[in-house]
């Protein structure tokens, strides 16, 4: 469970028609919600949102539910989903469901509605398998369970995935909004890494932007890797050379290079 007060307010940078709906997110999720669920009672729809945020990794699916929750001041309850899986016969079952029983605990108890967060969530709503063992019958269980309980559910809901591709079908009708977070365009990229090195000359920013396509999450570990290099090396500034090497490492990891430098 976390609140909003430990989350801190960060710059998220989107491509022009993500931030639209984002935008569109973040003010169904104020103060508006509550008018909107009870239009959805009116007109007897179940007054649930859910929501799947899925794309590359390093896009900001997760960070954006924590600056949804932080700005619109709702706490954040983030499943473990790998830890609802038991090897005992039955008690991964009972965990989901005690997943949503605590929710709607929550529900009553605090005055703004949680977020119910299940982050990275592909182990639980893959495509269900043809039955031909134990494990098979308890992840088709546990579908059925999760898809019953979004059928019904009353609150928000929010589920991140990197593989669209293989979410079951079943899933499709029960959540609401399905939003795609793309790699950053080239003006995007520019923005995030202004944010994260402004002292850097926007021509060489530039240039890197247009020449590497690098998502927000792999901006952020540069950022990192300078400030060890600034704790460990009292290199206020790194060099430019440093600052490309540190790109080709990034972006070439998984290749064999002859070079290397950021413990890749």
């Amino acid at each position: 469970m976390i609140t909003p007060e430990s989350l801190e307010i960060t710059n998220l940078y989107f491509n022009t028609d993500t931030q639209k709906s984002i935008d569109e997110v973040l003010l169904l999720t104020s103060n508006s919600f509550t008018e909107v669920m009870q239009r959805f009672e009116e007109n007897a729809i179940n007054p649930g949102l859910s929501m799947l945020y899925y794309g590359l990794p390093g896009t900001g699916k997760t960070e954006l539910v924590k600056q949804i929750a932080k700005l619109n001041n709702r706490m954040l309850l983030l499943v473990d989903v790998a830890s609802i899986k038991s090897k005992w016969v039955g008690e991964s079952e009972k965990n989901i469901k005690r997943v949503f029983n605590e929710y709607r605990q929550a529900v009553k108890f605090y005055d703004e509605t949680p977020i119910l967060f299940f982050n990275e969530c592909d182990a639980l709503i893959s495509k269900r398998n043809d039955v031909q063992s134990s494990v098979d019958q308890m992840n088709n269980t546990m579908q059925n369970i999760l898809l019953q309980e979004l059928e019904d559910f009353k609150g928000i809901f929010v589920a991140t995935t990197n593989l669209i591709q293989n979410i079951d079908k079943a899933f499709d009708r029960r959540i609401l909004y399905k939003l795609h977070l793309d790699e950053p365009e080239n003006e995007t990229r520019f923005k995030i890494l202004k944010s994260h090195f402004p002292n850097y000359s926007d021509s060489l920013l530039l240039e890197i932007s247009n020449k590497h396509h690098l998502t927000g999450g792999q901006i952020q570990n540069l950022k990192k890797k300078f400030l060890v290099e600034q704790i460990l090396f009292k290199n206020v500034e790194s060099t430019e050379e440093n600052f490309k090497n540190y790109i080709e490492s990034e972006l070439n990891f998984r290749k064999n290079k002859k070079k290397s430098i950021g413990f890749s």
